[in-house]
């Protein structure tokens, strides 16, 4: 069975997940008194749900992002040229693939399906997008299926952590099998809303054997 590292934390730079929510707690625990005090409550009332919503949006978003870094698996992948692909990729550019356990699928309810996954950021719309194959070995006929996860995103960055303890802002490494995976990834997204929020997911140790 795969086994989940959670208990690595280097240092950050951004903020992390929990700080943002409970930021966001205080900010709707102070709306509501605001909204309890002044007169203007319709406008106070509709600007607090509009955040409520954005809040829960993005927590969806995240919620997916670990279930799918998570579930890592060192499975490389084939183009709709044939090329093979290294099971986990990113480099200097805006796009993360990998494959993946992951069993969601959008449509497919399979939950043993190996997935080929991509983020993608759309620097001019500032999109984040989550693309999907339902296997990670695509043909000119496979079905694309695109999700989009956040809005207003100006910038994604990751690093790997390797084995031997040291950050890179790519991978794989040179001379690395295709199989290859870290031990961990830090993904940090900086967003409109609330600025840059760093998190860091342990890759599963069967993954890495």
């Amino acid at each position: 069975m795969l086994r989940v590292v959670t208990h690595l934390r280097p240092k950050q730079a951004g903020f992390t997940l929990l700080e943002v929510l409970i930021s966001l707690a205080l900010f709707a625990l102070l709306s509501a008194l605001l909204f309890r005090t002044f007169g203007d409550q319709t406008n106070l009332q509709s600007r607090l749900s509009e955040q409520q919503e954005r809040w829960a949006e993005e927590l969806k978003a995240w919620q997916l992002i670990e279930r799918d870094l998570t579930q890592l698996a060192p499975r490389p992948a084939r183009d709709v040229m044939g090329d093979r692909q290294a099971a986990l990729k990113f480099g200097n550019g805006s796009t993360l693939s990998f494959s993946s356990f992951s069993w969601y699928t959008g449509q497919f309810t399979d939950a043993s399906r190996l997935l080929r996954v991509n983020y993608r950021l759309d620097q001019d719309k500032q999109f984040l997008w989550r693309e999907s194959w339902v296997h990670p070995d695509r043909v000119a006929s496979s079905v694309k299926q695109q999700q989009l996860l956040m809005e207003g995103v100006s910038n994604i960055s990751i690093r790997a952590l390797t084995k031997e303890g040291q950050w890179l802002p790519y991978w794989p490494p040179p001379e690395s099998p295709l199989e290859a995976m870290p031990k961990a990834l830090e993904l940090n997204i900086t967003s409109e809303d609330y600025g840059k929020i760093t998190r860091l997911f342990g890759v599963p140790e069967g993954a890495r054997e």
